[in-house]
């Protein structure tokens, strides 16, 4: 089945919806079947009803999607999708029609059904900010949680960062296709096979863009049981980021400072929107037993059984 995805990936006109509809095929065609469709323009434009164009992209990227895979191979990159047995269904019990239709990941692929914790903050975040995400990361990673974030320098790469040398666990969601993926310097050394995964969303080759961004966001919060914002402006992509969470039902966090930093300007709105305070303790440590309680709970709710994989690759 990755193949007649990964031509789909690699053809104009074909996006996330006419994958979604080409998983539904399965239902009523077996895998061989699925790929003689994806070879013949004909077939495509009468079962999925295709443009031409898009129809003949498709049929035509037979070779070029055999060469990706065998590309994606050699480096240990999977493809999963909805309806694969690793693919955690937990994304279609938050995100609904929105849950990406198959994501790209290498690592350790049990971390996407883990109990994790997101984070969320910014680049230019404070030094206090980044003290706060590497303290929160570390108590996590003692706990056996998985923490879950982007890999933009500051928030993010702090609190991977303080994970990985806390003998913990981490989820590293790219805003670009994993064929970009960079080992960075914050984790030069401290990746393992076992300690970590790497997802995307999007097209393996493909290059940075905000919107972009703005989608992974979604995929953070639905990955995570709980959400820790550490600072947000009153916009932006940090903010929006709370906001989803909020839309989303999952626990949102929000670190109230005594006096905010600029870059925390959007903590006390997002906190007066439905935020609950992620205060310190009298030892001047974070104070994560909310944080802690709120995603086992929300990991029960949202472990939902996994059907039995019965597609062949």
């Amino acid at each position: 089945m990755i193949i007649p995805i990964l031509q789909f990936i690699l053809s104009k006109g074909a996006g996330d919806a006419a994958i979604k509809k080409l998983l539904l095929l399965l239902q009523d065609h077996d895998v061989h079947e699925i790929k003689q469709i994806c070879s013949e323009k004909t077939q495509l434009m009468s079962e999925l009803k295709m443009l031409p164009a898009t129809a003949e992209a498709v049929s035509n990227n037979l070779t070029n999607a055999i060469e990706l895979y065998n590309s994606l191979r050699s480096q240990n990159i999977d493809l999963i999708w909805s309806g694969h047995s690793q693919y955690p269904e937990r994304l279609k019990n938050i995100l609904g029609d929105d849950a990406p239709p198959y994501l790209f990941v290498k690592g350790n692929k049990d971390l996407l059904k883990s109990i994790g914790v997101g984070f969320c903050g910014s680049r230019s975040s404070s030094i206090r900010g980044l003290n706060i995400t590497a303290k929160c990361s570390a108590i996590l990673a003692n706990h056996g949680i998985n923490v879950v974030s982007g890999y933009a320098k500051g928030v993010d790469m702090a609190a991977h960062s303080a994970a990985l040398k806390n003998d913990g666990h981490t989820t590293i969601v790219l805003a670009e296709g994993i064929l970009r993926f960079i080992e960075k310097e914050e984790v030069k050394g401290l990746l393992n096979d076992d300690n970590h995964i790497i997802v995307s969303q999007f097209p393996p080759n493909l290059t940075w863009i905000a919107r972009n961004a703005m989608r992974r966001n979604h995929l953070i919060i639905a990955l995570s049981d709980a959400m820790i914002l550490i600072e947000a402006g009153t916009a932006g992509g940090t903010f929006a980021a709370g906001e989803a969470a909020l839309e989303h039902n999952q626990p949102l966090f929000v670190v109230e400072y005594a006096s905010p930093p600029e870059s925390a300007s959007g903590n006390e709105l997002l906190i007066k929107r439905g935020g609950m305070l992620l205060k310190q303790t009298r030892e001047f440590e974070p104070n994560l037993t909310m944080v802690i309680n709120s995603a086992q709970e929300q990991f029960s709710k949202n472990a939902i059984p996994t059907p039995k994989d019965g597609f062949l690759f």
